[in-house]
This record gives structure tokens, sequence and C-alpha cells, in this order.
């Protein structure tokens, strides 16, 4: 675990379960870092009016807001934001602040202090607010939303959202949110604690409850969640290591690559999931008893769990038993014409 994830992520994670507010403080300087990266080096979080903020059209998932762009690219980074008013007894001790569920993942400021971060579609967020952060009159709530799969935003009802005061006095935040939308792409990096790409969540679950039984191979399908993060070979190496010394050093290691997934592109772009499926193949060409398996024909446009598992079990049994797939090493372009070569072919290539 310190090999993949380094002893900080484990600090955080066990920070978290003590003091969520805390491992928050904890985490975010790498969120900032990776922000100001790809925004030109600006903080919202601290000077809102940078912004371009527009109401809401209405209070829903924001793949329902027609004519914002979001309704056909909902896959984004959106601020939202919503100022509340608190009286000065209200501004004494720590609040407690309800935004509902975000959809897919948050980081929730007041005034400018980060306050929480959850992944979760579902899950509701409540976040501890130190009174030290708050203030008699206009108080300033942002939430920095990211979606990666289908539907983006508010994921319950405005009745849910909240700030309650240490003297038990509730203020609600209402439909009325403003937002605005970034150049920023990409996915933030994902605190420890995150319930799906969180430090150990799979390992201890699923895989460490099965004990040092002997096994002869695995198949390995995942990878999606991790598109645009770094260094997916190197996991995968750290990974193949510490599962042979838990279930021997026989287990051959079957990669699948990611399948074809999303929205069809009328230009070429950068894909974070072509990067992936290229670090799986260096992953297994460094490892000697590991081999590649092809999805890249059988997936589906609209479905990121494609129905054909009928050609992918039977290109994985190959694949145990020996069988290489062809791999492209490398492409010449002589005149009009691509001449790509193969390895793992034996005869012709028929296509």
């Amino acid at each position: 675990m310190r090999t993949l994830h380094g002893q900080q992520s484990l600090d955080q994670l066990g920070l978290y379960a003590r003091d969520p507010y805390a491992a928050a403080q904890a985490f975010v300087p790498q969120w900032f870092d990776w922000w100001r990266s790809r925004d030109g080096g600006r903080e919202p979080w601290k000077a809102p009016q940078i912004l371009d903020w527009k109401p809401i059209p209405q209070f829903s998932f924001w793949n329902e807001w027609k004519g914002t762009g979001l309704d056909t690219n909902p896959r984004a980074n959106v601020w939202l934001k919503q100022t509340i008013t608190l009286t000065k007894e209200q501004a004494k001790g720590d609040g407690s602040l309800a935004i509902g569920a975000i959809d897919d993942m948050d980081l929730t400021f007041v005034n400018g202090h980060p306050v929480g971060y959850t992944f979760g579609w579902g899950v509701e967020r409540t976040y501890r607010v130190p009174a030290k952060h708050l203030k008699a009159g206009e108080n300033v709530i942002l939430i920095a939303a990211n979606n990666m799969w289908d539907t983006g935003g508010f994921f319950a009802g405005p009745d849910r959202l909240a700030f309650t005061a240490a003297n038990g006095t509730r203020v609600a935040l209402g439909a009325d949110w403003h937002y605005a939308t970034t150049t920023v792409t990409d996915v933030p990096p994902r605190a420890p604690w995150d319930a799906n790409a969180g430090v150990g969540v799979m390992h201890n679950a699923m895989i460490a409850p099965l004990g040092p039984m002997k096994l002869a191979g695995v198949a390995w399908y995942q990878g999606e969640s991790d598109a645009g993060q770094p260094a997916y070979d190197k996991k995968l190496e750290t990974l193949f290591a510490g599962w042979r010394r838990q279930f021997g050093s026989q287990v051959k290691m079957l990669v699948v690559q990611l399948a074809d997934w999303g929205e069809r592109r009328s230009a070429p772009t950068e894909s974070g999931w072509a990067q992936l499926r290229d670090e799986q193949r260096r992953a297994v060409v460094a490892d000697a008893n590991a081999a590649l398996v092809t999805a890249i024909d059988i997936g589906e446009p609209t479905d990121i769990h494609p129905a054909n598992k009928n050609d992918l079990g039977k290109r994985l049994a190959q694949a145990f038993n020996g069988r290489a797939m062809p791999i492209p090493e490398r492409a010449q372009l002589a005149g009009g014409t691509v001449t790509v070569s193969f390895s793992g072919i034996e005869g012709a290539l028929q296509v």
C-alpha cells in the first residue's frame, strides 16, 4: 500500500476516520495544484467574481439545462454558488452544511475555505463548518462539482439543502443557485477516502478476505475510473506483485484493455481512455507472465458494460493458454500508405 499510494495517502485515510474536516484540509492542496495548472493559475474559491455566473435554469441535473452546453456535454467541471445571510448568533460556533447529493463528486467551500470532499451520486453530504469560517451577514457557498458519467449536478431536491447553526436554527439554501462553467475538462484528484477510487477500498473488501489461496490466473478488467490519472502502468505492476505475494508467483495476469465507449467525436481529440489503454499495454509488456486482451471492437458507445462477454471470455481463455493476441509494434507512413507491424501473429494476418 505504501509503495502504491504513499504514506501521505494512508495518513489522510486514517485522519478521515477520525476527523473528516481535517482530512479535507490535508487533501485539498493537491486539488488546488491540479486546478491552478489547468485554469491558468486562477483560484475561483478565493475570488468567485472571476467566473461568469448565471442563474441555474432549474434545480435539476445540469443535463436538463437547455442551451447551456451542459445539456449536450454533461461530463464537466461546474461551479455552483449560493449566498446565505447569517445573524451574529448564527455565526457563533461550528455549523453544519447539508448540500444534498451531488453527481458525481464535489469539493465544497464556505467563504473561500474548503470544508469537505465526497464522491457518490446518491450520497447526501453534510459538512462541519468551523466558526472561524463563518461571519455575520453574507456567507458564500461554492461547490466545485465534477460529473464523470451521464447525469451531473444536483441529485436531491432543494429541501435537503440547508445550513444549521450551532444554536440549532436552520437556514434553507433554496433552489435559486448560480452556476459557472470553465474550460477545465479532466477529472480532479480523488481523495484517499473516495468511495470509488479510494485507497484499499476494493482490496480490503474483496481480495484480502480470500487469504493465501493458490490461483492459476486473474482476469483484470478495470480502469475506466482511472482514465486521466497518471502512471496506471506502474500501479498495475505493483498490483501484479502484491497479488502474487498473496496467491503465488505462478499467477498469470490477463489484462483486458478498456472497451470502446462514449460519444463519438467529429474531430481528433486527446483521450484519457486511449492513454490508459497504452499504459495497460506497457504494464503487460514489462511482465513475463502477463497477457493483453483487447476489447476495443466489442464495446458499446452508450453502455460502459458491453454485453458481448462471450467473445471476451474466449479471448481471455486463448490468452491464458498462451495464444497471444496481435499487438501493433510500429507504424510507418510511405506515400499514401500506412504500414503497421504486429507481434503475436502466427501466419498471415487476416483483416
